[in-house]
């Protein structure tokens, strides 16, 4: 999920750290007010550092914050709790939204270097994510040919927004999520980048990934950032070459970024 951290942020994010939050329905609107309250007073204070918020469009009903961060050691450092002239205002908002929320979940991945695109300061409306899992100790190879694949594809096709991440911490260091921008839903009805040049142009990516009884295993997720959920659509002539029996096991989920409630 993993989207892009805002307000100051690192010029290119090594590690994000994904809460994953899902809220009781009957409590959606107190949260999102809430939410966009704490945002409004962040920005206010000026925040030094920032946060995104999304929410998925499809699969499980839930919100993603994501905050970036250049190194571990950042993990530990919270600014935000030091601006003393919100502190009481901001202990208040906190509270409020955390007694919306029904269950968490927290993942900290890190962003595969020489695999991803040099991170800007405009989030895209939407995102795909997609989560895969490669076999045990082949992890090495699907990096180099992610690296080596999927980024000149990318591209290629013109992507302005695409990185890899591993799974650190909450979750198996074999799992890994490919993150796409997506300008809108209808470009979803052609073919997308990922469809066409990750899965079918690098066909041996598919040997990296963990089938069970044959068959591949995975899902696939898109989430959309900002006040627009949005996909991302891109077009090549290139050959889809491989075997397309074999495809990549994979879940992909869409989210909608949600741009007030985020402190950029």
């Amino acid at each position: 999920m993993l989207l892009i951290p805002v307000g100051a942020q690192p010029l290119q994010p090594n590690i994000l750290r994904v809460d994953f939050y899902r809220v009781k329905v009957e409590h959606v609107t107190e949260f999102e007010t809430a939410a966009r309250e704490h945002a409004a007073l962040l920005k206010k204070a000026g925040t030094s550092h920032g946060f995104s918020i999304w929410r998925s469009e499809s699969g499980e009903r839930e919100y993603v914050r994501v905050d970036a961060y250049s190194n571990y050691t950042e993990l530990a450092t919270n600014p935000n709790a030091d601006i003393k002239e919100i502190a009481a205002d901001r202990t208040r908002l906190v509270a409020a939204i955390d007694s919306r929320i029904e269950n968490t979940r927290r993942l900290i991945v890190r962003v595969i270097p020489g695999a991803s695109l040099p991170v800007g300061t405009e989030l895209p409306p939407m995102i795909t994510i997609t989560w895969m899992r490669t076999q045990l100790g082949k992890g090495g190879e699907f990096q180099a040919l992610a690296k080596s694949g999927l980024l000149p594809l990318m591209k290629k096709a013109g992507m302005k927004f695409f990185f890899v991440a591993q799974t650190v911490f909450g979750g198996a260091s074999s799992d890994y999520a490919i993150v796409t921008a997506l300008p809108s839903w209808a470009a979803l009805d052609g073919p997308g980048p990922f469809d066409v040049h990750g899965r079918r142009s690098v066909p041996a990516l598919s040997q990296q990934e963990e089938c069970a009884n044959g068959e591949p295993r995975g899902e696939r997720v898109s989430l959309p950032s900002g006040p627009e959920l949005s996909s991302c659509s891109c077009h090549d002539d290139l050959e889809m070459n491989g075997d397309r029996q074999r495809q990549l096991a994979h879940s992909e989920v869409v989210a909608r970024s949600l741009s007030l409630l985020s402190a950029r």
